[in-house]
């Protein structure tokens, strides 16, 4: 399950071609399979993930979702202390979600 708002699975055929012959997406597709080595921002794992199959990108992005769910200063019945960094992880959450949810286990998509 993809979100259709970043990208569907059948378009990373057509960025890979796309990345073999334009320099700009090459450029572009190198700079988040690059991010996604150090981060642990949704999105880009995801992308890395479905660009190159390697489930090492999936991993991390779980690992990374259900640690800040451990997290103490978590709050999902009343955000007491919202702030940006609350919006941001909030976001991170439904991307992770929504790129995903099926290929995670029931219990942890119950809990995101």
């Amino acid at each position: 399950m993809i979100n259709r708002v970043f990208f569907t699975e059948g378009q990373f055929d057509a960025i890979r071609q796309r990345a073999a012959t334009d320099a700009h997406v090459k450029m572009l597709v190198d700079t988040v399979l690059k991010e996604a080595e150090t981060t642990s921002a949704a999105g880009e794992l995801a992308f890395a993930y479905y660009y190159t199959g390697d489930v090492s990108y999936l991993d991390r992005a779980h690992r990374h979702v259900m640690a800040q769910l451990d997290n103490p200063s978590w709050d999902p019945e009343g955000f007491t202390s919202t702030d940006l960094r609350t919006a941001a992880l909030c976001e991170q959450m439904a991307v992770a979600y929504s790129l995903f949810a099926d290929r995670i286990p029931s219990e942890d998509r119950r809990r995101i």
